[in-house]
């Protein structure tokens, strides 16, 4: 729900309007001119009421829900044991040619990072987990070249290849917003849907989530989800989601969130790369130099409202209509047709778990 418009209560109580009511109510033969002295005694204290009615305007604001500004929302939310989620630190995969202490510390720009644990062996490297030193979305770094703040021997190769955890920003205004009604008008409770729901967006660096019940049978639960940024999850955070709701080592003993009984199967949504080609008309003199790049830069943050949108959908849809009408905004861009998305014959429709990234965009000539 978003942020409803509070319409003020006591907006004509200005100092002035007070002052004249007041004023209003000495009799007449008595002199309450400016200057004089019931008038210079009653002004201050008009200023002072006026700021009265105005602290009333704030508190009716805070009351509710959904006129709150984020400070009077986090007070009314502590009524229900809920607080914004706060931010977090990055956690990403580092690549390297020989066994790295643990609490090794990186530098990558201007970020630090401090190795945390091993995680495997593969093909002449050593991985391991770094967790970003600074809070947010800055330790979102997918590739890079690290550099040892302290010296190691034999060091030759080290490098971040993936996020393995997103960093986030301390909960959005309105998202708080949504998850608070959300927690109202919803019943959370016994290891039922919106309990698993509840459970999962509670877990660092999840972002999207589905939960499909009795999929494989009584007892059985499936959870799909994308990480915080609604990319597709990496195999470890999979894992770290597996192991808070039900720990595969003890599954259906209640070791996790899960209750007794439940087996709780974690997955991460499949990527689908889309490719889009299409033709297009120019206004006289236009050139279709750099226009696929700046169709692709156009189309991204629709392609990215999707993937947000998944976790209420049964399945996307990309609509060409929606991608041609975007697209014809481009200044100097007339027309848009034989618009075709590689493997669908018209709207791509997507599987259930399926989201969307475009990878291309191809202006034909």
């Amino acid at each position: 729900m978003a942020q409803r418009e509070y319409k003020p209560q006591f907006d004509e109580f200005s100092a002035d309007f007070l002052l004249e009511r007041m004023l209003s109510r000495i009799d007449e033969f008595r002199d309450k001119r400016e200057g004089s002295i019931i008038y210079d005694a009653m002004a201050p204290a008009s200023v002072e009421l006026s700021l009265v009615y105005m602290t009333l305007d704030w508190i009716l604001k805070n009351t509710f829900g959904d006129t709150a500004d984020r400070t009077g929302l986090i007070a009314i939310a502590k009524d229900r044991a809920l607080t914004p989620f706060p931010a977090n630190q990055a956690i990403v995969k580092g690549e390297f040619n020989i066994e790295i202490p643990i609490n090794a510390r990186f530098n990558f720009d201007n970020l630090n990072f401090m190795v945390t644990k091993f995680l495997e062996y593969k093909k002449d490297y050593y991985y391991y987990e770094l967790i970003c030193e600074e809070y947010g979305e800055v330790g979102n770094v997918p590739h890079g070249k690290l550099i040892p703040i302290d010296s190691i021997r034999n060091l030759k190769h080290a490098f971040i290849v993936g996020v393995i955890r997103p960093g986030e920003e301390e909960e959005d205004t309105e998202d708080f917003r949504e998850r608070y009604f959300r927690h109202i008008h919803t019943n959370a409770y016994g290891g039922n849907i919106d309990q698993y729901l509840d459970w999962c967006h509670a877990i660092e660096g999840v972002g999207g989530v589905k939960v499909y019940p009795v999929w494989n049978g009584g007892g059985t639960v499936k959870i799909v989800f994308s990480d915080s940024k609604f990319n597709v999850p990496s195999k470890e955070l999979i894992g770290k989601v597996q192991e808070v709701l039900d720990p595969v080592a003890n599954q259906q003993k209640g070791y996790g969130l899960a209750p007794i009984g439940h087996l709780v199967t974690v997955e991460g949504v499949k990527k689908r790369e889309i490719k889009i080609s299409l033709n297009v008309t120019l206004q006289s003199g236009g050139s279709k130099d750099g226009l696929d790049e700046k169709i692709k830069n156009l189309l991204e943050p629709y392609f990215l409202q999707m993937r947000k949108e998944w976790e209420k959908e049964k399945s996307t849809v990309i609509r060409i209509s929606k991608l041609e009408s975007l697209i014809l905004d481009i200044e100097g861009v007339v027309d848009i047709f034989n618009t075709k998305l590689e493997g669908f014959e018209r709207n791509g429709v997507l599987e259930e778990n399926e989201i969307a990234f475009l990878s291309a965009v191809v202006v034909n000539e």
